[in-house]
């Protein structure tokens, strides 16, 4: 009975308490109640989603990492659900709970809930909302911070700035300005501002506890600090990663960067680090990791000065890597040095490599690819030039000249090839060997018995595929078209030999004769033969000349480059197309360097030969082209104007517009038709002959590049 009587009492209180809201048993219990029922549950079920993502990060570590580690929005997909029911338990404070203090924290979960589920839109607006209702400073200033990075989510930098601003002016507790600090280095890390991100998270990190999270933000100052060419402060930065319990792969690579700094910073200590770099690859833990080893040894040799060494571990690690993306920003280093030493049609493949390797969305890509596209179009141009230069040279050779100097030329470069090809092979070879012992034989590797490497370089299995061959076929000589029975020979081209077991060298020997016999042959089918072929020859090469010139100063501003191809183009050619054009882009080159006689030179040819070319009033005034567009719809609305007096047989009107379209913009685009409409009014006021004839022998001469100069001499001829 005294049970009973407890209980309806109790029953009794909570439904008196349910039911009166002012009291204080009214707020303890809706506290109570929201607390450890929705609220509970869905900040269990947020941090469980935001530890999963953060666990799952897959982190890029050939750039300086982003504060917050960003995640793939296509992994949040399959939260959905979750985060829906998450939605609607937090829903219950509001319907239930509306007097706790608990129900702001709940919005706060909504609209983090909204930003997982890709509902920007509706985060933005919570976040807002709890900004300007709430009163409780913790909470608003979390839905400040969150807002901001739902901004910085979306690329609004203005945005997400605006925020920023107004945070400044928040005084915050130190769970809040930790938070506030980690989101304004993002803020900056986004907008590659090293210099403020590296404050933020400076002061961050004093309010962060010992862990993982705070070892991976002491990694990303560190890469900053090493940005900024602060080996020393990135070197403590990288110690302090390792005292925070990081993962396996956080250590590594903080061990890796310290050891490059470390060198940078203590001079002499090359020597080390490389001992170092190299116990790493020895040491079976990192087998995953050996093409980053060799890629940060690059980088190092780089630091050094030593080009040489920095591209000979760029092809160790394109050679050990499984990993695409890093592939690729071997392949990118591996262009970027040999753009720095001029070696462009190396670099190009190198970034036809890059482009091919590297996902479209790491930053710089844009860049990359358009510098890929420069090279491309350059490499296109260079090769024209050389392929048509050398047809004509040979052309002119007599036939057995040219045959031995050929037969000559294409032994040397075929050998070489196949050195290096067998260079190649023999190194996949021994690594294949090495595979083996190690018990990792790659999954391509022959099943039928042949050792590692190139069928040719096992005499038995030489032997053997031989003698089968002769089994099926007979001994038959080494030749073309083995299997016809009215074969043609190849002369002396190539011997007939009886049948015998060949060394992997003779074999060798003769491919490699095989080869220069066709390509001797591509390029006797190429030999401009004709008059008409030259001519076809010539216009290849002076538009290849005159664009590798151009992209050499515009596009990759080398000078000398592009000085000896429009030179080229100008001495191999007496008056070509491009000529006004080529003599201003030689004289831009020249005017800045020691010799402005070379400079003036150029200047007075251009004015001397086309005084009228737009190249040449651009000498004269450099604000031609601005005045040009300037004027342009002006001349071309009075043009209209004036050819419909002419059509309307108004000559007067026509020729005072035209009149006055000379006088206010001398410098237009359409001048020579301005002036072929004044000589054709002017004879239909005068009817004159003689001053037609005399009007349009000034025009050919003034306007000889204008495309009216056929109209004109077809005239000069019928008067």
């Amino acid at each position: 009975m005294f049970l009973r009587s407890l209980l309806g009492a109790v029953l009794l209180v909570c439904f008196w308490a349910c039911n009166t809201t002012d009291r204080l048993p009214n707020r303890l219990f809706h506290n109570l109640t929201a607390r450890y029922n929705p609220y509970f549950l869905v900040n269990k079920r947020l941090d469980s989603l935001e530890t999963n993502l953060y666990e799952s990060r897959k982190e890029n570590y050939n750039k300086v990492l982003d504060v917050l580690p960003v995640t793939d929005t296509n992994a949040w997909k399959s939260y959905d659900q979750m985060l829906n029911k998450a939605i609607k338990q937090a829903s219950i404070v509001k319907n239930r709970h509306e007097n706790s203090k608990w129900l702001d924290a709940s919005y706060l979960q909504v609209g983090k809930a909204r930003f997982y589920l890709r509902s920007f839109e509706d985060a933005i607006n919570t976040f807002k909302y709890i900004n300007t209702k709430s009163l409780q400073n913790p909470i608003r200033q979390q839905a400040l911070v969150e807002l901001m990075r739902t901004y910085i989510h979306l690329e609004d930098m203005k945005a997400a700035g605006t925020v920023l601003a107004a945070m400044h002016k928040e005084d915050m507790q130190k769970p809040e300005k930790r938070d506030f600090l980690l989101m304004r280095g993002h803020f900056f890390r986004k907008q590659n501002d090293y210099l403020e991100a590296g404050k933020s998270l400076g002061s961050a990190l004093k309010l962060m506890r010992r862990g993982e999270r705070k070892a991976r933000t002491h990694f990303v100052q560190g890469q900053i600090y090493q940005k900024l060419e602060k080996p020393a402060l990135a070197y403590k930065q990288y110690k302090q990663t390792l005292r925070n319990n990081p993962d396996f792969e956080l250590a590594f690579y903080a061990k890796l960067y310290m050891a490059q700094v470390s060198g940078l910073a203590v001079e002499g200590d090359a020597k080390k680090v490389y001992k170092y770099y190299k116990k790493l690859l020895r040491d079976s833990k990192n087998a995953d990791y050996q093409d980053k080893i060799y890629y940060e040894m690059a980088v190092f040799a780089v630091s050094k000065n030593d080009t040489k060494s920095a591209l000979a571990y760029l092809r160790e690690s394109v050679d050990v890597s499984k990993n695409p993306t890093q592939k690729g920003y071997s392949f990118l280093k591996m262009a970027e040095l040999n753009y720095q030493i001029q070696q462009f049609e190396l670099a190009k493949q190198y970034y036809d490599s890059t482009v091919a390797s590297l996902p479209k969305d790491v930053e710089g890509y844009k860049e990359i690819e358009r510098r890929q596209k420069i090279l491309t179009e350059l490499v296109e141009h260079i090769g024209k030039y050389r392929l048509e230069d050398s047809l004509q040279r040979l052309a002119k050779m007599p036939d057995t000249v040219r045959l031995a100097y050929l037969r000559e030329r294409l032994t040397i470069e075929e050998t070489a090839r196949f050195k290096r090809e067998d260079s190649l092979k023999r190194i996949a070879e021994n690594k294949k060997k090495i595979n083996e012992q190690k018990g990792t034989l790659d999954e391509n590797a022959p099943k039928d018995g042949v050792v590692g490497g190139w069928y040719f370089y096992n005499p038995l299995q030489v032997a053997k595929g031989q003698v089968e061959f002769a089994k099926i076929w007979n001994r038959r000589p080494f030749e073309d078209n083995w299997r016809r029975s009215n074969k043609p020979t190849l002369a002396s081209e190539l011997k007939s030999e009886a049948y015998t077991v060949l060394t992997p060298e003779e074999l060798q020997r003769q491919a490699i004769q095989r080869s220069v016999i066709e390509k001797i042959a591509s390029l006797q089918e190429k030999l401009p033969k004709s008059s008409e072929d030259i001519d076809k020859s010539n216009a290849i090469i002076e538009n290849a000349a005159f664009q590798a010139g151009k992209i050499y100063y515009l596009k990759l501003k080398e000078n000398k480059s592009a000085a000896y191809y429009l030179r080229e183009l100008l001495r191999r050619f007496k008056k070509p197309k491009p000529e006004p054009e080529a003599l201003y882009l030689l004289y831009q080159i020249f005017k800045d360097s020691t010799d402005r006689t070379v400079a003036s030179a150029y200047k007075d040819e251009l004015l001397a030969k086309y005084p009228n070319s737009t190249f040449a009033k651009l000498l004269l005034n450099p604000n031609y082209l601005k005045e040009l567009a300037a004027g342009e719809k002006a001349v071309l609305t009075g043009y209209a104007v004036a050819y419909k007096h002419y059509e309307g047989l108004r000559y007067q009107e026509a020729l005072a517009e035209v009149i006055r379209l000379q006088q206010k913009y001398p410098l237009n685009p359409i001048d020579d038709k301005l002036q072929y409409l004044r000589i054709l009014v002017n004879f239909k006021l005068s009817q004159d002959s003689k001053a037609l004839k005399q009007d349009l022998i000034t025009f050919e001469k003034k306007f000889s590049d204008s495309q009216l100069i056929e109209i004109v001499q077809l005239l000069l001829k019928k008067i």
